[in-house]
């Protein structure tokens, strides 16, 4: 199945999990929310690289941290 990785769908996934994030029970380090991805080894290292920035500055926006 192909994979799509352009940028609104990272922006759609950031900004759905971000109540999670802001659940006192999320798990966190350093007081940073946790974001693990699975199978790392299967996204284009550029484009997951450009994907953790937007999240990082998506987070930081809404005055959050994240440890990716």
């Amino acid at each position: 199945m192909p994979q799509n990785f352009e940028a609104k769908y990272h922006l759609k996934f950031i900004d759905d999990i971000m109540l999670f994030f802001k659940d006192e029970i999320y798990i966190k380090v350093d007081d940073c929310s946790m974001l693990i991805i699975y199978r790392l080894q299967y996204f284009p290292k550029e484009k997951l690289n450009a994907a953790i920035e937007l999240w990082r500055d998506y987070v930081k926006q809404n005055s959050l941290k994240i440890y990716i």
